[in-house]
Protein backbone atom coordinates (compact mmCIF):
# COMPACT_ATOMS: atom_id res chain seq x y z
CA UNK A 1 0.00 0.00 0.00
CA UNK A 2 1.38 3.45 -0.78
CA UNK A 3 2.93 6.04 2.29
CA UNK A 4 -0.69 8.19 2.89
CA UNK A 5 1.65 10.89 3.62
CA UNK A 6 2.76 10.48 -0.18
CA UNK A 7 -0.54 11.03 -1.31
CA UNK A 8 -2.36 13.79 -2.89
CA UNK A 9 -5.62 14.69 -0.10
CA UNK A 10 -9.10 14.44 -1.64
CA UNK A 11 -10.74 17.43 -1.05
CA UNK A 12 -13.23 16.04 1.40
CA UNK A 13 -10.31 14.96 3.86
CA UNK A 14 -8.47 18.65 3.63
CA UNK A 15 -12.32 20.27 4.72
CA UNK A 16 -12.23 17.82 7.28
CA UNK A 17 -9.24 17.96 9.08
CA UNK A 18 -9.45 21.83 8.33
CA UNK A 19 -12.47 21.75 10.22
CA UNK A 20 -11.67 20.19 13.14
CA UNK A 21 -8.81 22.19 13.16
CA UNK A 22 -10.06 25.68 12.95
CA UNK A 23 -13.41 25.26 14.62
CA UNK A 24 -12.58 22.52 17.26
CA UNK A 25 -8.69 22.83 17.94
CA UNK A 26 -8.86 19.44 16.60
CA UNK A 27 -11.20 17.19 18.33
CA UNK A 28 -14.70 16.87 18.34
CA UNK A 29 -17.76 14.28 19.26
CA UNK A 30 -18.59 12.05 16.63
CA UNK A 31 -22.50 13.58 16.10
CA UNK A 32 -21.15 16.91 15.81
CA UNK A 33 -18.54 16.01 12.80
CA UNK A 34 -21.75 14.07 11.20
CA UNK A 35 -23.41 17.00 10.82
CA UNK A 36 -20.88 18.46 8.56
CA UNK A 37 -22.84 16.53 5.69
CA UNK A 38 -23.52 13.09 4.23
CA UNK A 39 -19.92 13.41 2.54
CA UNK A 40 -18.14 12.77 6.11
CA UNK A 41 -18.83 9.22 6.47
CA UNK A 42 -16.43 8.13 4.33
CA UNK A 43 -13.91 10.94 4.72
CA UNK A 44 -13.74 9.85 8.76
CA UNK A 45 -13.05 6.27 7.22
CA UNK A 46 -10.35 7.39 4.84
CA UNK A 47 -8.61 9.74 7.28
CA UNK A 48 -9.03 6.83 10.44
CA UNK A 49 -7.17 4.10 7.70
CA UNK A 50 -4.64 6.52 6.88
CA UNK A 51 -3.82 7.59 10.46
CA UNK A 52 -4.60 10.95 10.20
CA UNK A 53 -7.49 10.47 12.78
CA UNK A 54 -7.76 8.17 16.00
CA UNK A 55 -11.22 7.53 17.74
CA UNK A 56 -11.79 7.81 21.51
CA UNK A 57 -14.37 4.69 21.84
CA UNK A 58 -15.48 5.54 25.13
CA UNK A 59 -16.09 9.51 24.81
CA UNK A 60 -17.01 8.81 20.96
CA UNK A 61 -14.51 11.33 20.20
CA UNK A 62 -12.80 11.69 17.33
CA UNK A 63 -9.21 13.40 16.98
CA UNK A 64 -6.84 14.65 14.68
CA UNK A 65 -3.21 12.69 15.09
CA UNK A 66 0.07 14.43 14.64
CA UNK A 67 0.38 12.68 11.17
CA UNK A 68 -3.22 14.46 10.21
CA UNK A 69 -1.92 17.93 11.27
CA UNK A 70 1.10 17.19 8.97
CA UNK A 71 -0.50 16.31 6.48
CA UNK A 72 -3.10 19.03 6.56
CA UNK A 73 -0.24 21.49 6.81
CA UNK A 74 1.63 20.08 4.20
CA UNK A 75 -1.32 20.12 1.87
CA UNK A 76 -2.02 24.05 2.84
CA UNK A 77 1.51 24.79 1.95
CA UNK A 78 0.79 23.60 -1.53
CA UNK A 79 -1.44 26.29 -2.25
CA UNK A 80 -4.79 24.41 -1.40
CA UNK A 81 -7.76 26.55 0.31
CA UNK A 82 -10.64 25.83 2.26
CA UNK A 83 -13.64 28.35 1.97
CA UNK A 84 -16.82 27.15 3.13
CA UNK A 85 -20.42 28.42 2.01
CA UNK A 86 -19.63 27.58 -1.58
CA UNK A 87 -16.90 25.36 -3.08
CA UNK A 88 -13.73 23.84 -2.71
CA UNK A 89 -11.30 25.62 -4.18
CA UNK A 90 -7.74 25.45 -5.29
CA UNK A 91 -5.75 28.09 -7.49
CA UNK A 92 -5.30 27.88 -11.69
CA UNK A 93 -6.25 28.91 -14.58
CA UNK A 94 -8.83 26.57 -15.65
CA UNK A 95 -11.80 25.59 -14.86
CA UNK A 96 -11.90 22.34 -12.56
CA UNK A 97 -14.80 19.58 -11.84
CA UNK A 98 -14.68 17.70 -8.41
CA UNK A 99 -16.74 14.60 -9.69
CA UNK A 100 -19.23 13.12 -7.17
CA UNK A 101 -17.46 9.39 -5.43
CA UNK A 102 -19.73 6.77 -6.36
CA UNK A 103 -20.01 5.70 -2.49
CA UNK A 104 -21.92 9.11 -1.56
CA UNK A 105 -24.69 8.98 -4.58
CA UNK A 106 -25.45 5.31 -4.67
CA UNK A 107 -28.12 5.75 -2.22
CA UNK A 108 -30.18 7.93 -4.75
CA UNK A 109 -30.77 4.36 -6.69
CA UNK A 110 -32.50 3.07 -3.77
CA UNK A 111 -36.12 2.34 -3.95
CA UNK A 112 -35.77 2.45 -7.85
CA UNK A 113 -37.94 -0.15 -9.68
CA UNK A 114 -37.44 -1.91 -12.84
CA UNK A 115 -40.10 0.38 -14.48
CA UNK A 116 -38.16 3.29 -13.49
CA UNK A 117 -35.22 2.04 -15.77
CA UNK A 118 -37.11 1.19 -18.54
CA UNK A 119 -37.04 4.43 -20.06
CA UNK A 120 -32.89 4.31 -20.40
CA UNK A 121 -33.32 0.66 -21.26
CA UNK A 122 -35.66 1.00 -24.20
CA UNK A 123 -33.85 4.23 -25.43
CA UNK A 124 -31.32 4.24 -28.47
CA UNK A 125 -27.94 3.81 -27.15
CA UNK A 126 -25.71 6.41 -26.95
CA UNK A 127 -22.06 7.05 -26.40
CA UNK A 128 -21.34 9.16 -23.21
CA UNK A 129 -19.51 12.41 -23.33
CA UNK A 130 -17.87 14.93 -20.88
CA UNK A 131 -17.73 18.45 -22.40
CA UNK A 132 -18.39 21.62 -21.12
CA UNK A 133 -20.38 24.03 -22.77
CA UNK A 134 -20.79 27.97 -22.32
CA UNK A 135 -24.26 29.33 -22.47
CA UNK A 136 -23.87 33.13 -23.39
CA UNK A 137 -21.95 35.71 -21.67
CA UNK A 138 -20.08 35.40 -18.85
CA UNK A 139 -23.16 33.03 -19.03
CA UNK A 140 -23.77 30.19 -17.01
CA UNK A 141 -21.50 27.01 -17.62
CA UNK A 142 -22.90 24.13 -18.07
CA UNK A 143 -21.05 20.68 -17.10
CA UNK A 144 -21.94 17.28 -16.59
CA UNK A 145 -20.19 13.54 -15.56
CA UNK A 146 -21.81 10.27 -16.33
CA UNK A 147 -21.04 6.79 -14.36
CA UNK A 148 -19.34 4.39 -16.62
CA UNK A 149 -21.60 0.96 -15.84
CA UNK A 150 -19.50 -1.87 -17.23
CA UNK A 151 -20.85 -5.25 -18.66
CA UNK A 152 -19.76 -7.04 -15.59
CA UNK A 153 -21.51 -5.25 -13.08
CA UNK A 154 -24.96 -6.63 -11.28
CA UNK A 155 -26.77 -3.43 -12.14
CA UNK A 156 -30.04 -2.71 -14.81
CA UNK A 157 -27.34 -0.66 -16.64
CA UNK A 158 -24.73 -2.89 -17.05
CA UNK A 159 -22.68 -2.18 -20.23
CA UNK A 160 -25.03 0.79 -21.30
CA UNK A 161 -23.89 4.03 -22.69
CA UNK A 162 -25.75 6.65 -20.99
CA UNK A 163 -26.64 9.85 -22.97
CA UNK A 164 -25.80 13.02 -20.56
CA UNK A 165 -28.66 14.61 -22.02
CA UNK A 166 -31.25 12.54 -19.38
CA UNK A 167 -33.87 10.16 -20.01
CA UNK A 168 -37.58 10.59 -18.49
CA UNK A 169 -37.56 9.22 -15.42
CA UNK A 170 -36.88 10.75 -11.64
CA UNK A 171 -34.56 13.66 -11.08
CA UNK A 172 -33.07 15.54 -7.61
CA UNK A 173 -32.73 19.33 -8.25
CA UNK A 174 -30.47 21.18 -5.69
CA UNK A 175 -30.33 24.78 -5.58
CA UNK A 176 -26.84 25.84 -4.03
CA UNK A 177 -27.80 29.43 -2.76
CA UNK A 178 -24.91 32.25 -2.07
CA UNK A 179 -24.93 35.21 0.75
CA UNK A 180 -23.84 38.08 -1.17
CA UNK A 181 -20.27 38.94 -0.39
CA UNK A 182 -18.98 35.60 0.74
CA UNK A 183 -16.23 34.05 -0.89
CA UNK A 184 -16.08 31.64 -3.93
CA UNK A 185 -13.72 30.45 -6.29
CA UNK A 186 -15.95 30.17 -9.68
CA UNK A 187 -13.54 28.68 -11.22
CA UNK A 188 -14.34 25.08 -9.01
CA UNK A 189 -17.04 23.43 -10.29
CA UNK A 190 -18.36 21.02 -7.42
CA UNK A 191 -20.64 17.75 -8.74
CA UNK A 192 -21.64 16.54 -5.59
CA UNK A 193 -24.22 18.64 -4.33
CA UNK A 194 -23.73 17.08 -0.37
CA UNK A 195 -20.14 18.33 -0.95
CA UNK A 196 -22.09 21.87 -1.16
CA UNK A 197 -22.70 23.86 1.94
CA UNK A 198 -24.67 27.46 0.79
CA UNK A 199 -25.44 30.20 2.67
CA UNK A 200 -28.17 32.98 2.91
CA UNK A 201 -29.79 35.44 5.11
CA UNK A 202 -32.51 33.55 6.19
CA UNK A 203 -31.82 31.62 9.11
CA UNK A 204 -34.18 28.79 9.82
CA UNK A 205 -36.70 27.84 12.99
CA UNK A 206 -35.66 25.82 15.48
CA UNK A 207 -35.89 22.03 15.03
CA UNK A 208 -35.11 22.33 11.63
CA UNK A 209 -31.42 23.41 11.77
CA UNK A 210 -29.77 20.05 11.21
CA UNK A 211 -31.57 18.75 14.45
CA UNK A 212 -32.39 14.90 14.76
CA UNK A 213 -35.76 13.01 15.83
CA UNK A 214 -35.47 10.43 18.06
CA UNK A 215 -34.82 7.81 15.61
CA UNK A 216 -31.46 9.56 14.36
CA UNK A 217 -32.97 10.99 11.10
CA UNK A 218 -32.02 14.56 10.59
CA UNK A 219 -35.61 17.14 10.54
CA UNK A 220 -35.70 19.27 7.26
CA UNK A 221 -38.49 22.47 7.00
CA UNK A 222 -40.37 22.06 3.85
CA UNK A 223 -42.49 24.39 1.22
CA UNK A 224 -45.07 22.67 -1.12
CA UNK A 225 -46.00 24.32 -4.53
CA UNK A 226 -48.71 23.36 -6.79
CA UNK A 227 -47.38 23.89 -10.22
CA UNK A 228 -48.97 25.34 -12.99
CA UNK A 229 -49.52 21.69 -13.97
CA UNK A 230 -51.23 20.78 -10.97
CA UNK A 231 -48.08 18.55 -9.81
CA UNK A 232 -47.53 18.93 -6.00
CA UNK A 233 -43.68 19.35 -5.62
CA UNK A 234 -42.04 19.79 -2.26
CA UNK A 235 -38.86 21.74 -1.73
CA UNK A 236 -36.59 20.72 1.30
CA UNK A 237 -34.64 23.62 2.76
CA UNK A 238 -31.71 22.49 4.36
CA UNK A 239 -29.38 23.99 6.17
CA UNK A 240 -25.74 25.08 6.30
CA UNK A 241 -23.72 24.46 9.60
CA UNK A 242 -25.19 27.92 11.10
CA UNK A 243 -28.76 27.30 10.69
CA UNK A 244 -29.06 29.84 7.44
CA UNK A 245 -30.59 28.43 4.59
CA UNK A 246 -27.94 26.69 2.20
CA UNK A 247 -29.63 24.81 -0.06
CA UNK A 248 -33.24 23.85 -1.45
CA UNK A 249 -33.76 20.75 -3.02
CA UNK A 250 -36.63 18.99 -4.99
CA UNK A 251 -37.19 15.66 -6.26
CA UNK A 252 -39.00 15.89 -9.38
CA UNK A 253 -40.34 14.22 -12.62
CA UNK A 254 -38.70 15.24 -15.64
CA UNK A 255 -37.97 14.42 -19.51
CA UNK A 256 -34.80 15.34 -19.42
CA UNK A 257 -32.18 17.13 -17.48
CA UNK A 258 -33.28 20.34 -19.19
CA UNK A 259 -36.59 19.38 -18.54
CA UNK A 260 -36.38 19.15 -14.83
CA UNK A 261 -34.09 22.28 -14.71
CA UNK A 262 -36.95 24.07 -16.14
CA UNK A 263 -39.53 22.79 -13.99
CA UNK A 264 -37.43 23.13 -11.24
CA UNK A 265 -36.29 26.93 -12.04
CA UNK A 266 -39.88 27.96 -12.90
CA UNK A 267 -41.53 26.65 -9.63
CA UNK A 268 -38.92 27.33 -6.79
CA UNK A 269 -38.35 31.26 -8.45
CA UNK A 270 -41.72 32.62 -7.11
CA UNK A 271 -40.76 30.54 -3.90
CA UNK A 272 -37.55 32.84 -3.54
CA UNK A 273 -38.78 35.96 -4.81
CA UNK A 274 -41.23 35.37 -2.47
CA UNK A 275 -39.19 35.18 0.55
CA UNK A 276 -37.03 37.93 -0.62
CA UNK A 277 -40.23 40.29 -0.50
CA UNK A 278 -41.51 39.04 2.56
CA UNK A 279 -38.21 39.50 4.62
CA UNK A 280 -36.21 42.07 2.61
CA UNK A 281 -33.22 39.83 1.94
CA UNK A 282 -31.53 39.26 -0.95
CA UNK A 283 -31.65 35.30 -1.97
CA UNK A 284 -28.58 34.65 -4.96
CA UNK A 285 -28.43 31.53 -6.73
CA UNK A 286 -24.47 29.87 -6.23
CA UNK A 287 -24.72 26.89 -8.83
CA UNK A 288 -27.82 24.49 -9.35
CA UNK A 289 -26.94 20.69 -9.41
CA UNK A 290 -29.17 18.21 -10.82
CA UNK A 291 -29.27 14.43 -10.67
CA UNK A 292 -30.75 11.41 -12.63
CA UNK A 293 -31.69 9.28 -10.10
CA UNK A 294 -31.01 6.16 -12.66
CA UNK A 295 -28.26 6.75 -14.47
CA UNK A 296 -26.60 8.92 -11.67
CA UNK A 297 -25.29 11.02 -13.89
CA UNK A 298 -24.79 14.85 -12.66
CA UNK A 299 -25.19 17.94 -14.18
CA UNK A 300 -24.22 21.41 -12.71
CA UNK A 301 -24.58 24.97 -13.92
CA UNK A 302 -23.04 27.72 -12.67
CA UNK A 303 -21.93 31.49 -13.74
CA UNK A 304 -18.24 31.37 -15.66
CA UNK A 305 -15.58 33.55 -14.43
CA UNK A 306 -14.56 36.75 -16.34
CA UNK A 307 -11.31 36.70 -17.81
CA UNK A 308 -7.90 38.27 -15.81
CA UNK A 309 -6.66 41.50 -16.87
CA UNK A 310 -3.17 43.28 -16.58
CA UNK A 311 -2.96 46.65 -15.53
CA UNK A 312 -0.25 48.55 -17.05
CA UNK A 313 2.12 50.41 -14.86
CA UNK A 314 0.31 53.99 -15.83
CA UNK A 315 -3.52 53.10 -17.01
CA UNK A 316 -3.85 56.60 -16.96
CA UNK A 317 -1.37 58.59 -18.09
CA UNK A 318 -0.48 61.82 -16.47
CA UNK A 319 -4.68 62.03 -15.17
CA UNK A 320 -7.66 62.13 -16.71
CA UNK A 321 -10.34 64.98 -16.60
CA UNK A 322 -13.56 63.01 -17.30
CA UNK A 323 -15.77 65.89 -18.30
CA UNK A 324 -13.79 66.41 -21.26
CA UNK A 325 -15.26 63.23 -22.53
CA UNK A 326 -19.33 63.82 -22.47
CA UNK A 327 -20.99 61.14 -21.04
CA UNK A 328 -18.35 59.28 -20.47
CA UNK A 329 -19.13 58.38 -16.92
CA UNK A 330 -22.41 57.59 -17.67
CA UNK A 331 -22.02 54.72 -19.64
CA UNK A 332 -19.02 53.14 -18.32
CA UNK A 333 -21.59 53.23 -14.93
CA UNK A 334 -24.05 51.20 -17.04
CA UNK A 335 -21.02 48.94 -18.21
CA UNK A 336 -20.06 48.40 -15.00
CA UNK A 337 -23.60 47.48 -13.78
CA UNK A 338 -24.14 45.19 -16.30
CA UNK A 339 -21.26 42.99 -15.75
CA UNK A 340 -21.29 43.25 -11.85
CA UNK A 341 -25.05 41.73 -12.45
CA UNK A 342 -26.20 38.37 -11.59
CA UNK A 343 -29.50 39.33 -13.12
CA UNK A 344 -29.23 38.03 -17.49
CA UNK A 345 -31.97 41.05 -18.05
CA UNK A 346 -30.71 43.72 -16.02
CA UNK A 347 -27.26 42.82 -17.70
CA UNK A 348 -28.33 43.09 -20.88
CA UNK A 349 -30.69 46.11 -20.32
CA UNK A 350 -27.72 48.09 -18.80
CA UNK A 351 -25.32 47.31 -22.36
CA UNK A 352 -28.26 48.49 -24.17
CA UNK A 353 -28.60 51.82 -23.02
CA UNK A 354 -25.39 52.52 -23.57
CA UNK A 355 -26.12 51.78 -27.15
CA UNK A 356 -28.82 54.06 -27.57
CA UNK A 357 -27.14 56.59 -25.11
CA UNK A 358 -24.10 56.55 -28.17
CA UNK A 359 -27.08 56.61 -30.53
CA UNK A 360 -28.33 59.75 -29.45
CA UNK A 361 -24.83 61.28 -29.14
CA UNK A 362 -24.30 60.70 -32.90
CA UNK A 363 -27.94 61.77 -33.67
CA UNK A 364 -27.09 64.81 -32.66
CA UNK A 365 -23.75 65.35 -33.83
CA UNK A 366 -25.55 64.57 -37.10
CA UNK A 367 -28.17 67.24 -36.76
CA UNK A 368 -25.19 70.11 -36.32
CA UNK A 369 -23.73 69.09 -39.96
CA UNK A 370 -21.49 66.01 -38.43
CA UNK A 371 -21.85 62.68 -39.62
CA UNK A 372 -19.25 59.99 -38.95
CA UNK A 373 -19.67 56.66 -40.53
CA UNK A 374 -17.79 53.49 -38.70
CA UNK A 375 -16.14 51.17 -41.07
CA UNK A 376 -15.55 48.86 -37.96
CA UNK A 377 -19.10 48.82 -36.72
CA UNK A 378 -19.42 45.41 -38.34
CA UNK A 379 -20.11 41.82 -37.33
CA UNK A 380 -16.97 39.98 -38.36
CA UNK A 381 -13.36 38.48 -37.91
CA UNK A 382 -13.96 38.07 -33.80
CA UNK A 383 -16.88 39.19 -33.36
CA UNK A 384 -18.69 36.76 -35.23
CA UNK A 385 -17.47 34.25 -32.47
CA UNK A 386 -20.59 35.77 -29.92
CA UNK A 387 -23.09 36.07 -32.89
CA UNK A 388 -25.36 33.24 -35.32
CA UNK A 389 -24.51 33.02 -38.59
CA UNK A 390 -27.49 34.77 -39.69
CA UNK A 391 -25.47 38.29 -38.37
CA UNK A 392 -22.02 37.79 -40.22
CA UNK A 393 -21.36 40.81 -41.93
CA UNK A 394 -23.96 42.84 -41.10
CA UNK A 395 -23.71 46.46 -39.56
CA UNK A 396 -24.25 47.06 -35.97
CA UNK A 397 -27.58 48.90 -37.00
CA UNK A 398 -28.93 45.61 -38.44
CA UNK A 399 -28.18 43.75 -35.29
CA UNK A 400 -29.50 47.03 -32.63
CA UNK A 401 -33.05 46.88 -34.69
CA UNK A 402 -33.08 42.72 -33.66
CA UNK A 403 -32.26 43.66 -30.23
CA UNK A 404 -34.29 46.78 -29.59
CA UNK A 405 -37.91 44.25 -29.54
CA UNK A 406 -36.26 41.97 -26.79
CA UNK A 407 -34.92 45.38 -25.13
CA UNK A 408 -38.83 46.85 -24.85
CA UNK A 409 -40.02 43.23 -23.61
CA UNK A 410 -37.39 43.86 -20.72
CA UNK A 411 -37.81 47.25 -19.70
CA UNK A 412 -41.38 47.52 -20.10
CA UNK A 413 -43.30 44.47 -18.74
CA UNK A 414 -46.51 46.07 -18.11
CA UNK A 415 -46.93 49.18 -20.52
CA UNK A 416 -48.18 46.50 -23.37
CA UNK A 417 -50.49 44.69 -21.50
CA UNK A 418 -54.16 46.31 -21.33
CA UNK A 419 -57.52 44.86 -20.55
CA UNK A 420 -58.85 42.32 -18.01
CA UNK A 421 -56.97 39.86 -19.36
CA UNK A 422 -53.87 41.27 -17.32
CA UNK A 423 -54.32 38.98 -14.84
CA UNK A 424 -53.90 35.84 -16.32
CA UNK A 425 -50.77 36.36 -18.10
CA UNK A 426 -48.08 34.72 -16.94
CA UNK A 427 -45.46 38.15 -16.08
CA UNK A 428 -43.17 35.30 -14.44
CA UNK A 429 -42.99 32.32 -17.23
CA UNK A 430 -42.43 35.06 -19.77
CA UNK A 431 -39.10 36.56 -17.32
CA UNK A 432 -37.88 33.00 -17.34
CA UNK A 433 -38.59 32.62 -20.89
CA UNK A 434 -36.50 36.05 -21.51
CA UNK A 435 -33.46 35.06 -19.58
CA UNK A 436 -32.71 31.56 -21.33
CA UNK A 437 -32.83 33.71 -24.36
CA UNK A 438 -31.38 37.04 -23.27
CA UNK A 439 -27.76 35.19 -21.99
CA UNK A 440 -26.39 35.31 -25.67
CA UNK A 441 -27.80 38.74 -26.25
CA UNK A 442 -26.15 40.27 -23.30
CA UNK A 443 -22.92 38.75 -24.75
CA UNK A 444 -23.57 40.48 -28.22
CA UNK A 445 -25.10 44.07 -26.62
CA UNK A 446 -21.31 43.94 -24.74
CA UNK A 447 -19.85 43.33 -27.60
CA UNK A 448 -21.29 46.29 -29.70
CA UNK A 449 -20.58 48.65 -26.81
CA UNK A 450 -16.90 47.95 -26.84
CA UNK A 451 -16.85 48.71 -30.15
CA UNK A 452 -18.89 51.67 -30.24
CA UNK A 453 -16.98 52.98 -26.79
CA UNK A 454 -13.78 52.65 -28.16
CA UNK A 455 -14.73 54.41 -31.37
CA UNK A 456 -16.60 57.70 -29.69
CA UNK A 457 -14.03 58.10 -27.37
CA UNK A 458 -10.79 56.57 -27.83
CA UNK A 459 -9.72 56.50 -31.57
CA UNK A 460 -9.47 58.24 -34.56
CA UNK A 461 -13.25 57.08 -36.32
CA UNK A 462 -12.19 54.87 -39.03
CA UNK A 463 -14.68 56.77 -41.64
CA UNK A 464 -15.69 54.87 -44.82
Amino acid sequence: MNDPSNRIMDDRLVMLLYRLTMDYEGAAPQAEIERFGVWVGPSVSTATASGWLREEPSEQILEITPEGHEALRRELALGRTVVFGGSVPDEGPIVRTILPKIENVWQLQEGLTHEDYEPVLNAENYESVYKPVELGFPGLMHHHTTIVWGPNRDHPLAGREIDPRGYPGKYVVTVTLRRQGAPDNPKTVQMDQNFLEGDSHLHLPEGFRGERNAEGQPQFMGIHEVSSRGDLLEYTLIPNRWGRLGKVLVEIEAASFEDANNKAYRTLLPILCDLSYRYDVPLDILQINTVERTTLTHAVQKMHDYHEAMLPENPFGEGIDYSAFPLYSTFVYLYREGLNSSSVAYGFLCFFKVIEGILNVRKKRTVHGERRRYSNEKVEGALTEHFPEQFHDKKFGYVIDKMRPMRDRVAHAFLDREGPDLEDFDLLGDRVELEARLSPLRSQAREVVRVMMHNEYWSTPPFQ
